[in-house]
Parts: C-alpha cells; sequence; structure tokens
C-alpha cells in the first residue's frame, strides 16, 4: 500500500507535521504531492524536499490512475472541503480512500462561537454565515442549493464540528496534539528564560493579504509591535524571540524585530519553554493551551480596520473561551497573564483531546486507521 501526502498550497515542514508525513512515513512507500499550481497559489510556502508539484487536474488523473494499477493508494491531506471539490470527483471514481487530518476545522469551532457573541464586532454579513455553518439544518440546506456534496472517507480529529462532510469520523486529538507530545520534553534552546511572539503572518500574507488590503500599513505595525517588546522586556526582565509564520520567512527576520532571535519550524518547543506566549491569532496558540501556558493576544486599529480584523474576530473569541489577555499595541496595558486553569480544561477536553488515548499520538491512530484500510477492499 502507497501513501500519497497531498495539500493544495504547497507541503512545507508545518502541513507535513499536520498530515503526520514524519511518522507515516516510516511505515509505507509514499509520493508527496504540492498541488499548488492547480490552485494558482505556487510559492506561497517552501516545499519539504519530497514534494513534487503537479501542475493540472489532467496530470493529478493521470499519475493517480497510473499508480491504482499497480498498488492499492490511500491519500492523506490537511485540505478543507472547498478546495477538496475540485478533485473528489476524480478520486471517488478510483475508490481511492482519502484521510483529512484538516486543521481547519478549529475555525469552525471558532467561527460557531463568534455567531452568538454579539460584543465582539463583525460584519452582519459574516454573522449570517457564521450562523449558518453552526446549525445542520441551515448547513445542510446551503448545501443542497450550493450542490456542495463533499465528503472525506475519514476525518481524524477531536471535535466534528461538520459531521455532514465526512463517511467516517476518527475521534482523536486536534492534530496539532502530536507536537504537544514530541515536543513535551524538548531541550531550551534560549537556554533561559524568554518571552514567546508567535508571528502570524499579519505583517504579510501573499493569499490572503498582500494583493487587497491596502489599509493596513506594515511599516507601521513593525513599529508598534518593536515598542511593545520593548515595554513587555522592560516589565518582566526577560527578552522576547520570535517564532516565524511560514510565509513570512522571506519576508521578516532578526532586523525586522530589531535584532531579536527569530526561529522558523520550532514554534512548538519554544512555546514549551517560555514564561508565557504573544501572538495575534495563531492556530500554535492550541499548543499553548495544551501546554498550559499564559497568553496575550495582542490588537490594533491598524489591525482591526484592514483585512486582518477577520483573524482578530477569531483571536477574540479564542480569547473569551480561554481566559487570554487581550491588549492593545495603541494604549497598551502591559499586564502580566495568567493562566485560567478551568477553562482551559474545559477547552481541551472540549475541543482539543480525546481523553481516552491521552498518551497515543494521532500518528498511532491514523497507523490504526491504515491497517484497517489495508484489510478492505473498497471503500464504502
Amino acid at each position: 500500500m502507497k501513501l500519497i501526502f497531498m495539500n493544495d498550497i504547497g507541503v512545507n515542514l508545518d502541513s507535513a507535521n499536520l498530515m503526520s508525513f514524519y511518522t507515516l512515513s516510516k511505515y509505507y512507500n509514499y509520493e508527496v504531492w504540492d498541488l499548488s499550481p492547480i490552485y494558482e497559489v505556487s510559492g506561497t510556502v517552501k516545499n519539504i524536499p519530497e514534494a513534487v508539484q503537479v501542475l493540472s487536474i489532467n496530470e493529478f488523473s493521470t499519475k493517480l490512475n497510473a499508480l491504482i494499477k499497480d498498488e492499492k493508494i490511500v491519500i492523506i491531506t490537511n485540505m478543507v472541503e472547498k478546495p477538496w471539490k475540485k478533485l473528489e470527483s476524480i478520486v471517488k471514481k478510483m475508490q481511492i480512500p482519502v484521510i483529512c487530518t484538516q486543521k481547519n476545522n478549529f475555525f469552525d469551532i471558532l467561527r460557531s462561537n463568534l455567531a452568538l457573541d454579539f460584543t465582539i464586532k463583525i460584519s452582519w454579513t459574516k454573522r449570517i454565515a457564521y450562523l449558518i455553518l453552526k446549525y445542520r439544518l441551515t448547513r445542510s440546506v446551503l448545501s443542497i442549493v450550493t450542490k456542495e456534496n463533499v465528503k472525506f472517507d475519514y476525518l481524524i480529529s477531536a471535535y466534528n464540528s461538520k459531521p455532514e462532510t465526512v463517511k467516517h469520523f476518527v475521534k482523536a486529538h486536534n492534530i496539532k496534539y502530536d507536537e504537544f507530545l514530541q515536543n513535551k520534553e524538548s531541550p531550551n534552546m534560549i537556554n533561559g528564560k524568554y518571552i514567546l511572539f508567535i508571528d502570524s503572518s499579519v505583517y504579510y500574507h501573499p493569499i490572503d493579504f498582500a494583493k487587497t488590503d491596502n489599509v493596513f500599513k506594515p511599516d507601521y505595525y513593525l513599529e508598534q509591535i518593536n515598542h511593545y517588546f520593548d515595554l513587555i522586556e522592560e516589565k518582566c526582565g526577560l527578552p522576547v524571540v520570535v517564532a516565524l509564520h511560514p510565509v513570512s520567512t522571506e519576508k521578516l527576520s532578526l532586523q525586522s524585530f530589531n535584532g531579536r532571535a527569530t526561529y522558523y519550524g520550532k514554534t512548538t518547543q519554544l512555546i514549551h519553554h517560555a514564561e508565557f506566549v504573544m501572538s495575534h491569532y495563531s492556530t500554535s496558540l492550541i499548543n499553548a493551551v495544551l501546554a498550559e501556558k499564559p497568553v496575550i493576544v495582542l490588537t490594533s486599529k491598524n489591525i482591526e480596520k484592514s483585512l486582518r480584523k477577520r483573524q482578530q474576530s477569531w483571536a477574540f473569541i479564542f480569547a473569551k473561551m480561554c481566559g487570554f489577555t487581550v491588549d492593545s499595541l495603541d494604549s497598551p496595558a502591559v499586564s502580566i497573564p495568567q493562566v485560567d486553569h478551568e477553562k482551559y480544561l474545559v477547552f481541551m477536553d472540549k475541543y482539543l483531546r480525546n481523553k481516552e488515548c491521552l498518551n497515543k499520538s494521532n500518528s498511532e491512530i491514523i497507523l490504526e486507521l491504515l491497517k484497517k484500510i489495508e484489510q478492505m477492499k473498497n471503500i464504502e
């Protein structure tokens, strides 16, 4: 049996980890497909060495068809429903099982909670859309109207926010739980105490912001964020270390943060040894919750008046659910954050982990599933 790992924006280190590539590839033959040319987003992220670009849907179909003649194929992806719709009929016709490890269903949790929270300002069109996504009946009606009939064969997750989009739900942990387990006993690469800032590509994002967000002032943002770092360092007597987002690696460096150390691909390890964590919005804050680290969510008018406000609304609801501290770059309070242990525990058990297998990684759960698939003749 051969595994095909694939993603629509490229297969970088983060997406490889989200698909458990480095564990699963030890046990099976595999290929890694970068489908970004199909979606016209090539060059968004830096691919892992194994990734091979697939340039068109015809090439995708031809390559798959050639492979299924020789052996059984299983696809592993963290693509969400909308991009997967373009490929679903091809894969379905060939009866290839698909395991989805989508991290983006975490957004559905935030959107669902945001839908009825009127203390957070979002547009009515977005609020109505979130309300539709919150209730299964309205989602089902919308699905019929728009003919959105995408179904993954298997979804690996701690929480299934849209059960109608998957044939078989395999309850595991949030896919970032593997990173948490792997880095639980990791050494402190800083060799001392520090504060961690998790960059979330607010400065620049080639898909979400760069071409259309003319309101946001990137240079002013760097000025504000560095001033905040100065204040927090002075108050705590500790240095700020920066964990770069994948798309920031070509745009930001230690010079961008006034000489502060920057790292890429080490975010979870850095979270484990940080005194506390700061960010705007990042799914890596999941790891901060799992590691029970205090969090500051940072905002500003520069962010909230731009296209970035969409991510900022997710950050605000995440902060409310977990009891994070919120601070503004415009008028900083520079308060030292504390962990709300009760809120963290409720959030972890409801959305992030399966209490029945706390010592088992998602990779191990997927391996068990792959063994079952090997024994099956066809997918349902």
